[in-house]
């Protein structure tokens, strides 16, 4: 873990709001920004600045738990699509995004949009969203 990182701090992360699951390689939690309902954030639990940098089993094990959480969203919103990112620009750790996309949603039929204003939920609907969610991983897995 880096003590500066924003990434290394939310991979920590046990319970609140946005907590949805612990998996094999990974915490996974509701993106604050939920202009894309029931996106989520995949943070690997060790510090590491690029896929390349991790071994080869580790990454396989990431794989996995981004697919995991694929299948429970799927299951949980019925997206008509869903989209996937791994950039690391802003944050320097790995992690995936995971995209529901709907028809009618912002940008529907072009990539993702990140840029500010975030749409943000108020706690009880963040809670709800996780709990779905968590409950479609342990359905899935």
């Amino acid at each position: 873990m880096a003590a500066d990182c924003l990434m290394c701090r939310l991979a920590g992360v046990r319970d609140g709001d946005t907590f949805v699951a612990r998996l094999s390689a990974s915490t996974v939690l509701l993106d604050v920004d939920q202009r894309y309902r029931g996106k989520t954030v995949i943070v690997t639990r060790e510090h590491v600045t690029d896929l390349l940098e991790m071994p080869e089993a580790r990454a396989l094990e990431l794989y996995a738990d981004v697919r995991n959480v694929a299948r429970a969203t799927r299951l949980a919103l019925a997206p008509a699509r869903l989209n996937y990112a791994l950039l690391g620009n802003q944050e320097p750790h790995v992690h995936w995004h995971v995209i529901p996309r709907f028809p009618g949603d912002d940008g529907w039929g072009g990539a993702p949009r990140f840029e500010p204003p975030p749409t943000r939920l108020d706690p009880a609907a963040y809670r709800e969203l996780a709990r779905r969610l968590s409950a479609a991983i342990g359905e899935s897995a």
